[in-house]
């Protein structure tokens, strides 16, 4: 993928769940996540290996959840697989993300 320009990103489960972690500490900002956040979400190849390698957590379970259901629906919109009920407008898809649905 890189051969043809497209970003990727090749991470394990815990050094990325570390990564996001890492923001969370005090001596960061608050929108230091929200930016570590976002780009998990918008880089277009995001390998993530050893997904069975990491301290199963509920913060840690719910935001690796999170960060598959958002990439999930990221792709399913950029392929045109949903569609958003005709009369209904548009909305955010989840609070925080940049798509719209």
């Amino acid at each position: 993928m890189r051969d043809r320009g497209v970003e990727t990103q090749y991470t394990l489960t815990t050094v990325l769940l570390d990564y996001l972690r890492a923001a969370f500490d005090p001596e960061h900002e608050a929108r230091e996540f929200d930016a570590r956040w976002q780009a998990l979400i918008d880089i277009p190849v995001l390998c993530i290996d050893e997904l069975d390698e990491y301290t199963a957590t509920d913060w840690a379970t719910i935001r690796f959840k999170m960060l598959l259901d958002f990439r999930w629906r990221i792709w399913q919109q950029d392929n045109g697989l949903c569609r958003q009920p005709e009369g209904q407008g548009r909305r955010w898809s989840r609070p925080g993300c940049r798509r719209r649905w």
